[in-house]
């Protein structure tokens, strides 16, 4: 069967591959580990506390969404939203391992979501709004669905060029793999990292008093280079096939440069890479 040529299809086929999930599955203990920070920031810059009832979209594998759950408590409640069927189920599993019962998860469309108008506290999307084709479309849902006075709070990737994505940037520097068009119209991790861009869209879509930066926040991996490597693969979805098509030689000196690139910022347990995020935030009028 040809692969769909889809945008929104081959998101969501890309994030629900048997590999990707065993992948994340795998390695979603280092990654909740690691994103502590990005989540206290969304937490923050939502207003979010004990009590609050909030929506998180693209949940992946779970972060920010369980991070959350612990901020609103057992009186609040989460809903963790995604294309990915299979993400959502790792969510879940993990969310039942650290006891919460405070949350639900839905597999549902950012451009049409299934909620009536004006029904949470807050709305979150960590690096989910740029695999979304129409996410003008995307935003006003979210406007939708959040109540009077309520946040809207995304964050993004900033440029590519960061420790954290060393392997990406690796492809990229080598020709291996493309570079982020300029622009927002394509479907790349990268596509909000121009500064502007994601406070214009939140903007167009009708939200007040937004405001936007870009923030270096810590994301530690318990492990070595070698290690983060391992990680890197496994869970990369949109780049691990490009991986797969080099030749043994190129790939070996393609992880070899990473390696080296990795090797400064190790601190006897931990990879020390931190994170360049862009953050948009809105509020409804």
């Amino acid at each position: 069967m040809a692969p769909s040529t889809d945008p929104k299809a081959k998101v969501t086929a890309d994030w629900s591959r048997d590999v990707t999930l065993q992948g994340w599955r795998k390695w979603q203990p280092e990654m909740h580990e690691g994103s502590v920070e990005t989540s206290r920031l969304i937490i923050n810059l939502a207003g979010i506390g004990r009590g609050m009832s909030t929506l998180d979209l693209a949940s992946g594998a779970g972060d920010p969404a369980l991070y959350i759950a612990h901020a609103v408590g057992e009186e609040g409640h989460v809903t963790a939203t995604d294309m990915s069927e299979g993400m959502l189920a790792i969510a879940q599993d993990f969310a039942e391992k650290e006891g919460l019962q405070n949350m639900d998860f839905l597999v549902a469309d950012m451009e049409q979501l299934p909620f009536e108008d004006n029904t949470f506290d807050a709305v979150t999307s960590r690096f989910g709004i740029m695999f979304v084709p129409d996410h003008i479309t995307a935003i006003r849902e979210m406007t939708r669905v959040v109540k009077p006075g309520g946040k809207v709070v995304m964050m993004c990737w900033a440029h590519w060029d960061q420790p954290f994505h060393a392997a990406n940037s690796a492809l990229i520097k080598r020709g291996l793999a493309p570079a982020p068009p300029p622009g927002i119209q394509e479907l790349t991790p990268f596509r909000f990292h121009e500064a502007g861009t994601l406070g214009a869209a939140m903007r167009e879509a009708g939200l007040r008093n937004v405001s936007e930066q870009e923030c270096r926040l810590p994301w530690d991996f318990r492990g070595s280079g070698k290690r983060m490597w391992e990680m890197w693969y496994d869970i990369a979805a949109p780049y691990r096939p490009i991986v797969d098509d080099l030749d043994a030689r190129t790939r070996a000196e393609l992880i070899e440069g990473v390696l080296k690139e990795w090797e400064p910022r190790q601190n006897g347990p931990f990879l020390h890479l931190g994170v360049r995020v862009v953050v948009g935030v809105g509020e409804k009028a």
